[in-house]
């Protein structure tokens, strides 16, 4: 009889072992994340890519200097995480979050708070990535975004979501002068303007 019950234990922990094996597995190696984001071998989570120009292809002096300009414009306008968000940020999202659109919701010493925002969707795995910035001579700023889907055949909590992300800009603005579009070439509306009708 005890033999039987050893035999089952052992059966039991083999299973285990071979289901934790094959999860470890398959989190090896740049497999993709939450959010877009790639996770490298020491499991840390590694940025996607601004933009194909951030890329240093050469050891051309102007590339690079190129590239550095580059990055510190986006220093200028980045995304913030949802752990840094100011008080009355949250507050404010708990009346705008369900939006499609853009807008300012707050402006202050420190800069421009920018809300996006995809509107509601019906399940899990929907976000937003900031893919690139741009500004004509005009000063015109143009926030390029892509709508990130779930793929058919990803597993997604069932659950109504409100994709939407917050980008502080350290640089004064006018609010016309702002436009957000989709790497589809979906041209955003500005929630504030609505709101006024």
């Amino acid at each position: 009889m005890k033999k039987i019950y050893v035999n089952i234990i052992l059966v039991i922990l083999i299973c285990i072992f071979s289901v934790l094996s094959l999860m470890a597995c398959s989190n090896e190696n740049g497999r993709s994340s939450d959010n877009g984001k790639t996770t490298n071998e020491q499991g840390d989570k590694e940025k996607p890519s601004q933009d194909k120009n951030d890329k240093n292809t050469s050891n051309n002096k102007d590339n690079s200097s190129e590239t550095s300009h580059q990055s510190e414009k986006m220093n200028l306008y980045r995304p913030l995480d949802e752990t840094d968000y100011p008080d009355d940020i949250r507050d404010a999202l708990g009346y705008i979050g369900d939006l499609r659109g853009f807008g300012i919701i707050k402006e202050d010493d420190e800069g421009i708070y920018l809300f996006i925002g995809l509107g509601e969707k019906s399940t899990g795995g929907y976000d937003i990535e900031l893919k690139k910035v741009t500004k004509d001579d005009g000063g015109n700023m143009v926030f390029t975004i892509e709508e990130i889907t779930p793929k058919k055949d990803d597993m997604v909590i069932q659950v109504i979501t409100y994709p939407n992300m917050v980008i502080k800009i350290e640089e004064k603005l006018e609010p016309d002068n702002i436009s957000v579009v989709t790497t589809d070439g979906e041209v955003l509306k500005d929630i504030n303007e609505e709101s006024e009708e």
